[in-house]
């Protein structure tokens, strides 16, 4: 099973980022794109082997998913903030080139066949692009400043510039070693950033070792330590830190089937 299919994020915690676009994008998509299916909040559509979906929270948030189809779990929240989400009006456009998800507020744009997503305002502009270049040039002349590597990571991230979000958290966890939250996203980032089916660098088990040691009550953690034990080999104990994981989740949660089936592809090995 791909490993780029899943994360977790520890209970209550919220991924918004600076344009309050909430991104739960989990790799670059590249293959031709199918006619867009139409969800009640929002729209699906296939590239390649995997299912990019872009749903309405609110106005003024589109959550992104891109992961296998039949096993869609993105690397977002495993348990979804109560009322952060509402009923919100939207408008979808297919273009010949593009598909356009608008609100009020804001539209999320899917550049076909390629599947890069951007944000617009109201008015059309670009969010983030420019502001996150400004950042990235600050911090050049500032590399001291902790929230600002953070905020580039997550606008990284959300332009679909993975090596810039790479280098943003591993800076920032290199200023905040401490920061359980900066070695989570430095993993994501990390994973964002490898080739399905490769083996994994040995610096995404350093960084899950980290957030294991600095959190070991972290639902990345037992996600991630089972993703870096799976791909060692280490069947045992990739078993054992999912089914962890699985006590821990409400019953009522979705992802709950997802980690059912990792477990269940293991197999009997140990």
């Amino acid at each position: 099973m791909s490993r780029k299919g899943a994360g977790p994020r520890r209970r209550g915690r919220n991924t918004g980022v600076a344009c309050a676009v909430l991104l739960l994008f989990t790799g670059a998509p590249g293959a031709s794109a199918q006619t867009p299916e139409r969800l009640p909040d929002g729209v699906a559509l296939k590239l390649g082997e995997r299912r990019l979906e872009l749903r309405v929270c609110r106005d003024d948030v589109v959550r992104v998913s891109f992961a296998p189809p039949g096993a869609f779990f993105a690397r977002g929240s495993l348990v979804t903030v109560a009322g952060a989400c509402q009923p919100t009006g939207f408008a979808v456009k297919t273009g010949p080139s593009t598909i356009d998800v608008t609100t009020k507020r804001l539209t999320a744009r899917v550049a076909l066949p390629a599947g890069a997503v951007t944000f617009l305002d109201a008015s059309g502009h670009p969010l983030l692009a420019e502001k996150t270049q400004i950042l990235a040039a600050r911090l050049k002349h500032e590399p001291g400043d902790l929230q600002g590597w953070k905020m580039l990571g997550r606008a990284a991230r959300l332009l679909g510039d993975h090596p810039q979000s790479l280098a943003a958290w591993l800076q920032a966890t290199k200023l905040a070693p401490a920061d359980s939250d900066a070695w989570v996203h430095y993993a994501e980032a990390i994973l964002a950033n490898s080739d399905s089916g490769q083996k994994l660098p040995p610096e995404f088990a350093a960084a899950t070792q980290r957030i294991r040691e600095l959190d070991p009550q972290s639902l990345e953690g037992m996600f991630f330590g089972g993703l870096a034990e799976q791909d060692a080999g280490n069947i045992a104990a990739a078993r054992s830190l999912w089914e962890q994981l699985l006590r821990e989740l409400p019953e009522d949660s979705p992802q709950r089937t997802e980690i059912q089936q990792r477990l269940d592809a293991l197999g009997g090995g140990g």
